[in-house]
């Protein structure tokens, strides 16, 4: 189960994500106008425009600490619920492994496409072959 802070901390991502994309709208407008329609003299379209990258270099400074407490979040739910380094390539590889074997096991190898079988196959070989 996810706890309310992980979630909130998604749903705030996704908003900073839109607001930059809005941002990023904006910036790209070179013939930016005012409320009233009227086109920005040079420099009000400057200084706009120096706000609008201000706006945006805050939003993206958000959006890496939020990724970066999203991780912590990721890594200490992972580091108590099972015995492995959530920073160990080898060790999550394997957790994808076991994780692939129940789901397998669950609903059927045939349920799977050729592909899929030959992938986890390929995956399972690379986690015995390292063990």
């Amino acid at each position: 189960m996810e706890s309310n802070n992980a979630r909130d901390l998604k749903r705030r991502l996704d908003e900073l994500r839109v607001e930059l994309a809005t941002i990023e709208g904006h910036l790209a407008d070179k013939n930016r106008t005012s409320a009233t329609g009227n086109r920005l003299t040079n420099e009000q379209y400057h200084s706009w425009r120096k706000n609008a990258i201000r706006a945006h270099a805050t939003k993206t400074e958000q959006v890496r600490e939020i990724k970066k407490g999203l991780a912590e979040f990721r890594r200490s739910v992972l580091g108590s619920a099972i015995d492995a380094d959530p920073d160990n390539p080898q060790d999550l590889l394997t957790l994808c492994y076991q994780a692939h074997e129940a789901i397998k096991s669950r609903i059927g190898i045939d349920s799977l496409e050729p592909s899929e079988v030959l992938t986890f196959d390929l995956v399972r070989d690379y986690v015995l072959a390292a063990d």
